[in-house]
């Protein structure tokens, strides 16, 4: 059997390709996950979406987790490591799983060196983790994922319901189906 992309890996490298090529996203899932399995696809857009919508909350985590602030090069663990602060925080995915997993993709993504630091960010979040989630929470752009400009914008156009409608900004999409009439089995 061929060996198969992890879904971790992809949603980092599609991150990154979102972040430092201007792409959108979906074309980066696309080409970023067509070598997973059908199963790990769903888990790394998940992943990605999530990471895009929680952006600012992420990396307001990572700011008071990551000691040194990562160079350019590392673009791509930096979307690795915003990957699994999302998995710990925001899925249920189990804890264990999600450190492990996010770890080995370092060795996927051509940086095995950096395991440790991955590691050592996502195990501190681990135990941190209401500590630090107050602290970024008392920040707005944090608190409600969005830029200042936007929130600004928000609250002097809508000053009763800004809040609300930067809430609703960071749900999920519903999910429609749609049965197709014309088949008969």
């Amino acid at each position: 059997l061929a060996s198969r992309a992890s879904p971790r890996a992809a949603a980092a490298r599609a991150l990154a390709a979102v972040a430092g090529d201007g792409r959108s996203l979906d074309d980066a899932l696309a080409a970023e996950t067509a070598a997973c399995r059908e199963a790990d696809r769903a888990l790394a857009a998940e992943m990605a979406y999530g990471s895009v919508r929680w952006h600012y909350t992420l990396s307001a985590l990572m700011g008071r987790l990551v000691v040194r602030p990562l160079p350019n090069k590392e673009r791509l663990i930096a979307a690795l490591i915003g990957v699994g602060l999302y998995q710990l925080w925001r899925m249920r995915v189990p804890d264990h799983a999600a450190v492990s997993e996010t770890v080995q993709a370092c060795a996927e993504l051509g940086r095995p060196r950096m395991r440790g630091l991955v590691n050592a960010v996502l195990r501190r979040f681990q135990r941190e983790r209401d500590r630090l989630l107050e602290a970024v929470m008392a920040e707005p752009e944090a608190a409600w994922s969005h830029p200042r400009w936007l929130l600004d914008a928000l609250a002097a156009d809508w000053p009763a319901h800004w809040q609300a409608i930067a809430a609703a900004n960071n749900e999920r999409a519903p999910m429609w189906l749609r049965v197709n009439l014309d088949r008969t089995d």
